[in-house]
């Protein structure tokens, strides 16, 4: 690959696991605020005109859905089968040797992981990330998948920022406790009671 060089590459899987641990991270934090931002906010309503909208908390989980029938599997380029068996070899749980530290195998049983994952939803630029971390050598072929990669750590930072952006975020994260009454007032005045 020409036009990076192997720091370079280090340096955006390094970037891209950094930003995939973040936004796990912030996507838990988050889940938090939304709960305290709710549970502080619905009495407010409540008191303020009977409002109990917000009485139960939104449940992804209690939504019916009627199952679909499983996607036709996809024809996986010659490229991306050959680079996922090199990296099966090196990090398959049975292909291990012996003399690797339980932490070394834990490593490379979730590198097997997310790999295998990636594989079977066709997210070939992971193939390609863990490629680069595991020091395989790959062809000119595969810019176009450093592209992505670099495209899948931009929305990455992107969502993290819209996140931080949220009211939830910002209710729980950076108000004071002396302050979130009046937080939560203004958020009520400014959002709800003047959209009615």
């Amino acid at each position: 690959m020409e036009n990076y060089n192997k720091y370079k590459l280090k340096l955006i899987v390094n970037e891209y696991e950094y930003l995939l641990t973040q936004t796990k991270e912030v996507k838990d934090i988050k889940s938090k605020a939304m709960h305290e931002f709710h549970k502080d906010l619905s009495p407010y309503l409540k008191k303020n005109d009977g409002d109990d909208m917000l009485d139960e908390p939104f449940d992804e989980e209690k939504i019916e859905t009627t199952p679909a029938d499983p996607p036709p599997k996809p024809i996986v380029p010659k490229k991306y089968k050959t680079l996922y068996r090199q990296i099966v070899v090196i990090c398959h749980p049975d292909k291990l040797p012996n003399e690797i530290s339980t932490q070394e195998k834990e490593k490379y049983k979730e590198i097997f992981e997310y790999v295998k994952e990636a594989y079977e939803e066709g997210k070939y630029s992971i193939l390609v990330l863990y490629a680069i971390k595991l020091e395989i050598e790959l062809k000119d072929d595969f810019m176009g998948d450093i592209d992505d990669i670099n495209n899948t750590i931009k929305n990455l930072k992107e969502g993290i920022d819209q996140d931080f952006n949220t009211h939830a975020w910002k209710y729980y994260m950076e108000i004071e406790n002396n302050n979130k009454k009046v937080y939560i007032k203004n958020f009520y005045k400014k959002y709800i009671k003047n959209n009615k």
